[in-house]
């Protein structure tokens, strides 16, 4: 029962549209959290060799490799081997089909003049972003974030069954909280959580797994159950648990504190973030922005969506 959570519109540092293409077409990326393949080395190239030829247009060694250094490290690594011809290809296509559009005079118009401002705000805001890194969060700075905050980032390995209050039996409040107390007991005198949770659970998404939730932190589930999950002893089975979904019964199976090289990543993520943050808030304080509020009204508070 996760909480439904805002899409941050984020600017990533270095990004191109030739960078994106390639990413998502490339054909072996290494798995979410695996090491990235170290590049075969290459033999040096004189920087003065003309690599590519367009037409009239020259480009050397040199300036493929500076072309290379403005994309992001993911798309760079993709640049070895066959990997390095694909990225070549994509450089003529992007090439051929931009003077394609300066041929038909796209760069006079207000659609372009206004799309290169913005792109102009975006690549200095990326630039700024690939400065402050290391001011942002040092090494010594996240060490000390996670030896403050470690039981923040408690994790949670627990099972539920969910009996909805309404839904498609149309079970009422009281007969869904019966229910959810005849479950708990029956788990208690030797039913298997697992083939209970199969059979009952009102939760599509897990029933299949016998009520297996992925690993959880806090603010991640709606409070009430967050609350018991968080204080629940691993093996003792919850007492039935009203949310906005209908009832649950909770089996915690373990509580744990991920290390700090587990948690490292997402600690200098959340650091960067916070402490970026605080720098733009400085930024506008001095700046003051005001806005003509007969044009812009002030947003609405928004509720959390639980």
């Amino acid at each position: 029962m996760r909480k439904r959570t805002c899409l941050i519109v984020a600017v990533a540092a270095g990004s191109l549209a030739l960078g994106g293409f390639l990413l998502s077409h490339s054909k072996a990326q290494p798995a979410p959290g695996a090491p990235a393949a170290a590049a075969p080395a290459e033999p040096p190239v004189d920087p003065g060799k003309v690599v590519i030829t367009i037409g009239n247009m020259r480009l050397t060694a040199g300036e493929f490799q500076n072309f290379l250094n403005s994309l992001s490290p993911d798309v760079r690594a993709l640049a070895s081997g066959g990997g390095k011809r694909t990225l070549g290809e994509e450089f003529v296509r992007l090439k051929l089909l931009s003077a394609e559009a300066t041929r038909q005079g796209l760069d006079k118009t207000d659609t372009f003049r206004q799309q290169m401002a913005i792109m102009r705000d975006n690549v200095l805001v990326g630039v700024l972003l690939q400065k402050m890194q290391d001011d942002l969060a040092g090494p010594d700075d996240v060490k000390k974030y996670y030896e403050d905050n470690r039981a923040k980032f408690e994790q949670v390995k627990a099972r539920h069954i969910l009996i909805p209050v309404g839904g498609d039996k149309g079970l009422t409040d009281a007969q869904a909280k019966a229910k959810a107390q005849d479950i708990r007991e029956r788990i208690q005198n030797g039913a298997k959580f697992a083939d209970i949770a199969k059979a009952e659970s009102g939760d599509e998404g897990t029933k299949d797994e016998g009520g297996d939730l992925q690993p959880f932190a806090r603010g991640v589930m709606v409070p009430e159950f967050e609350e018991v999950a968080f204080t629940l002893k691993p093996g003792v089975l919850s007492q039935p648990v009203k949310t906005e979904f209908g009832y649950h019964i909770i089996l915690v199976e373990k509580r744990e504190i991920p290390s700090f090289e587990q948690m490292k990543d997402a600690v200098t993520d959340k650091l960067r973030q916070q402490n970026f943050e605080r720098f733009y808030d400085e930024l506008k304080k001095k700046a003051d922005p005001k806005f003509d509020e007969s044009f812009f009204p002030p947003a609405k508070a928004e509720k959390d969506e639980n």
